[in-house]
């Protein structure tokens, strides 16, 4: 479920597949790269804002082990866990 897949979805598809409107979606999006430019050293990100959103927001949705939240991202399960945290 990247930000990718959702994104064309009409307005009740993508809030039965995130969890969460469309607007409040891009608010947080706009909180998290707020809190990305304060930051005064910045590592190579390996997914977008977008994508790093949807994965928290599917681990809290579906309870899913940070393992397959990591194969649906294409990412190590450490680096899900690690996102999770920095998103939260």
């Amino acid at each position: 479920m990247t930000y990718e897949s959702v994104q064309s979805l009409s307005a009740a598809a993508f809030r039965r597949s995130v969890g969460i409107d469309r607007k409040l979606f891009h608010e947080l999006v706009k909180v998290l790269s707020q809190a990305e430019q304060q930051k005064k050293k910045s590592g190579r990100p390996s997914l977008s804002l977008e994508n790093q959103r949807c994965l928290a927001l599917s681990y809290w949705r579906e309870y899913r082990t940070f393992f397959h939240v990591g194969l649906s991202f294409d990412v190590h399960e450490s680096n899900a866990q690690r996102i999770t945290c920095r998103v939260e």
